[in-house]
């Protein structure tokens, strides 16, 4: 169950779970100590190289170089704030039995083993599994809300329909609240709004913390 290329971070038992991540920068400078702000929220550097340093640990990361794995962890964290604040809007709200039930789901597909390799591969550390659920259940729900489908619908084709109305409320949150990324970790590029390496050739990542991530 883990992420092709340019999908965002969860489960892969359900279609949106590559859904795009759309996201505007800000002007304003990053706040000290932090990675990426998204209105009031904001993800430490810390905290950043924890994940990605816990993420290498269970042998996560797919032989990723860590200046890729620091910015897609950025780039999960960005969106997770922007589809929280879609869902809250939506009024669409997810409990901790509804985090226990989804993972109760995959757990029955593949074990607990299974449940933990499903996290990893999608990038994110096993102590970020309940994170990741949520996002799925969120994602399932605002999909489903957006556009019902029928028992008829072409599970593609609905899939597609569901992505492109989450997508939609994304792009129109995202110009609502300010989202900023360190140039340490990459930029957002509003073009494809992704997390993008510097133009100047890669991510400015300082050697002290490559090796610190290694």
């Amino acid at each position: 169950m883990s992420l092709p290329p340019r999908t965002r971070p969860g489960l892969k038992l359900l279609p949106l779970a590559a859904l795009t991540l759309i996201a505007v920068a800000a002007c304003a400078p990053v706040s000290a100590g932090a990675a990426a702000v998204v209105g009031k929220q904001r993800l430490t550097t810390t905290s950043l190289q924890t994940s990605v340093r816990q993420l290498l640990a269970e042998g996560g990361g797919g032989g990723q170089p860590t200046d890729q794995l620091l910015r897609n962890t950025v780039d999960r964290w960005v969106y997770e704030q922007l589809i929280d604040r879609v869902a809250r809007a939506r009024g669409v709200t997810v409990t901790a039995g509804d985090i226990a039930a989804k993972a109760a789901q995959v757990k029955a597909q593949g074990g607990e083993a299974g449940y933990r390799q499903a996290v990893i591969a999608s990038g994110a550390p096993f102590a970020d599994a309940d994170e990741l659920v949520r996002l799925v259940v969120q994602l399932q729900r605002l999909g489903v809300q957006l556009v019902p489908g029928s028992a008829s619908a072409d599970p593609t084709a609905l899939a597609n329909a569901r992505q492109a109305a989450i997508d939609k409320l994304v792009i129109a949150e995202a110009g609502k609240v300010d989202v900023d990324v360190s140039p340490r970790y990459g930029q957002f590029d509003p073009a494809s709004a992704t997390v993008a390496p510097l133009q100047s050739g890669g991510l400015a990542v300082d050697a002290q913390t490559y090796q610190q991530m290694k």
